[in-house]
């Protein structure tokens, strides 16, 4: 109900073709588009494509169920792999933050337990079980959806659905300083709006490069600057009723500096 008071419509199926004006879809459908946004989600990063061990047909490092990383089939002694970059070819699990974060903390307690007791083999740690506790999605204008069915049985929507996501994303805020910049930044959009200022991203190496390119272009025009001023030919310089002047050697006295030079005597 909600998608369809803001005009979306969800439809399944693929796109075969982008043109200027539409999009074809493989079924023949033409849907007329004035704008097409394409999200299509994550792919194998280059460091992955790299990287000498087992991959699956998505491109993603091949581990075991204890988070291991595979290489001829074997897991490699204490490396290991998580998130997006990673999938047990066995039982692959969605590219989700949710998965992402209980991987890391699984793998934290295991590496944990083997560092307090040198005798623990990784073998016989717990493996890894991912259990879908439910999804929510933010539909704007303060309506979400809450499907909690797998855990609790029920689902939401509307207002009640985006507090319950609002709240559920606040408590996954690690620290008391992200809890309060999320919530400073909430309630300035609730009092002033969106903020839709973009910011690009600048890595610490990137950076560090523009700045060096800037000293080098600048200490370039000071030198040519000085070469220019060194093959310049030399000025001479008068004191008269005007000041300090200069002029060229072979330059001829304006009537000006006639006058000056007479009431200066």
């Amino acid at each position: 109900q909600r998608l369809s008071e803001i005009n979306i419509r969800l439809k399944k199926a693929i796109v075969a073709e982008v043109t200027d004006e539409a999009v074809v879809l493989t079924d023949g459908e033409v849907l007329d588009t004035g704008l097409v946004v394409w999200s299509t989600g994550v792919g194998p990063s280059s460091l992955n494509k790299t990287l000498a061990c087992d991959k699956t047909k998505q491109g993603r490092l091949a581990i075991d169920d204890r988070l291991r990383v595979l290489r001829g089939g074997r897991p490699l002694d204490n490396v290991f792999a998580i998130g997006d970059c990673a999938a047990d070819p066995k039982s692959p699990l969605p590219t989700l933050a949710a998965v992402a974060s209980r991987q890391g903390k699984h793998l934290a307690g295991n590496i944990n337990k083997a560092l307090r007791d040198h005798t623990v083999v990784m073998d016989n740690l717990p493996p890894f079980k991912y259990e879908h506790a439910g999804s929510m999605a933010s539909l704007g204008q303060h309506t979400a959806l809450v499907d909690l069915k797998p855990t609790t049985g029920f689902d939401l929507k509307g207002f009640k659905a985006f507090l319950v996501w609002r709240s559920a994303y606040f408590t996954m805020l690690g620290s008391l300083r992200s809890r309060l910049y999320v919530f400073v930044n909430w309630m300035g959009t609730l009092i002033w709006g969106r903020d839709i200022t973009y910011i690009s991203e600048i890595s610490e190496a990137k950076l560090w490069k523009n700045l060096a390119t800037k000293g080098v272009s600048r200490e370039q025009a000071r030198l040519a600057a000085l070469k220019r001023a060194a093959m310049a030919a030399p000025a001479e310089v008068a004191i008269g009723a005007e000041g300090i002047t200069t002029k060229p050697p072979d330059a001829k006295p304006s009537p000006i500096d006639k006058e000056a030079a007479r009431e200066a005597k």
